[in-house]
């Protein structure tokens, strides 16, 4: 279950160790203008302001995703910029696809990550049609989602919740992506139990803020020391209340790193290169938070995703990030379960030339100081289930299959 670069055999122990691909139907075009958004400055990268992906791109990527995802459920995942104003017609398309081209054994699993606004009554009837997980962005109550993501300066909460009323009443899976930031990073206990039972959430992922997307420190961006409050508070809620119920991507990824294993969020994984992005016109790139022309893969309009995946573009991204830590996080009793961060939080805020940590390193450090012996605990008795010591087995078999 590692999370390691492409090997030397390139595609063959890729595909088999498995990967995602973050695909942009409508490129870094958005319907928002939220201030902290990273990937609005990608727009400079292309030349239409309004890009859409075309039948050609989206075939050609179902199909050999399709055939090169080791399986057996193959998850697409149809980002943004914000996917749905690629427009009904487009994902219409994308399920006949996934249909047609689906081999034997495998099974297409369909997820898109919106901002809800465009969820009208018949999106959400496709969405529950077609079994689409939707992940949708709400960053807690009014006050603190609209502090933020707003349109031409208008907030946008109402319209989010009218969206998620709709995916509701139709009955479709959904989750909430929160971002944590300045506005809302005082009041975690708020913002959770908001999630919960105002926006019904049972799994919830928080996001912090803290790159601008040019590599500098976001005007929005959550504290160090607010970031490891607001988990730690979180977390009491959790404890007491939710257990079992409701699913919070840091403590899943945190337990996980307990259990010797890979967590779902990349950030805190060993390393990088696992979740790649697919724009538009076919343009592969290594990380969602880098695309730009250093880690520009190939474009699919020319090139076989399999020899993408074999790209030494790749193979590098994936290594440098545990390559290049600094000494005091090689050192830390914590990184086998913060895993050094995201490379794009590691900006220069000391003096110029100074080694500094990761920016959320006293973050994480006192989120683990605080839910480290529960997390221990509860790692221990999942250890001693004859269920996860059989799971174990059957993936330790998988990662060593040649």
């Amino acid at each position: 279950m590692g999370n390691h670069p492409p090997e030397k055999d390139a595609a063959g122990t890729f595909t088999r160790q498995g990967f995602t691909v973050m695909v942009k139907p409508a490129g870094p075009d958005c319907n928002l203008t939220c201030s902290y958004c990273f990937y609005r400055t990608k727009r400079r990268l292309f030349k239409d302001p309004h890009p859409r992906m075309g039948r050609r791109v989206v075939e050609r990527f179902i199909k050999s995703y399709l055939e090169l995802h080791p399986g057996p459920d193959v998850p697409f995942a149809w980002q943004g910029g914000e996917p749905l104003l690629a427009g009904l017609p487009f994902f219409e398309q994308v399920v006949r696809l996934a249909r047609r081209h689906t081999p034997a054994g495998k099974r297409a699993c369909q997820a898109v990550q919106t901002n809800a606004t465009l969820i009208d009554r018949d999106f959400a009837r496709f969405f529950a049609q077609n079994a689409f997980l939707v992940g949708v962005s709400l960053d807690g109550p009014a006050a603190c989602h609209d502090a933020y993501r707003r349109r031409a300066g208008q907030p946008t909460h109402a319209e989010v919740m009218a969206g998620l009323t709709r995916l509701r009443e139709h009955g479709v899976a959904y989750n909430i992506l929160c971002a944590v930031h300045a506005a809302n990073q005082e009041h975690p206990e708020d913002v959770y139990r908001f999630l919960r039972d105002a926006a019904g959430a049972t799994f919830i992922q928080f996001i912090p803020i803290v790159a601008d997307g040019a590599g500098s420190l976001c005007s929005a961006s959550v504290t160090p020391a607010a970031f490891g409050s607001f988990l730690s508070r979180v977390w009491d809620v959790w404890r007491r209340e939710d257990v079992g119920r409701v699913y919070v991507g840091h403590f899943d990824a945190a337990l996980a790193a307990h259990l010797g294993q890979s967590g779902a969020i990349c950030a805190m994984a060993r390393d990088c290169g696992r979740a790649l992005v697919l724009e538009h016109d076919g343009s592969l790139y290594a990380c969602d938070h880098f695309v730009d022309e250093t880690n520009y893969l190939g474009s699919l309009a020319r090139q076989s995703l399999s020899e993408l995946l074999a790209s030494p573009v790749l193979a590098a991204f994936g290594a440098v990030k545990a390559a290049t830590l600094p000494a005091l996080c090689r050192q830390c009793p914590d990184l086998f379960a913060c895993g050094g961060g995201c490379p794009k939080d590691r900006l220069q805020v000391a003096p110029p030339g100074a080694l500094t940590a990761p920016y959320l390193c006293q973050g994480f450090k006192g989120f683990f100081r605080h839910a480290g012996p529960e997390l221990a605990a509860m790692a221990d008795v999942i250890r001693r289930q004859p269920a996860f010591r059989r799971v174990t087995d059957e993936s330790a078999a998988r990662r060593n299959a040649p």
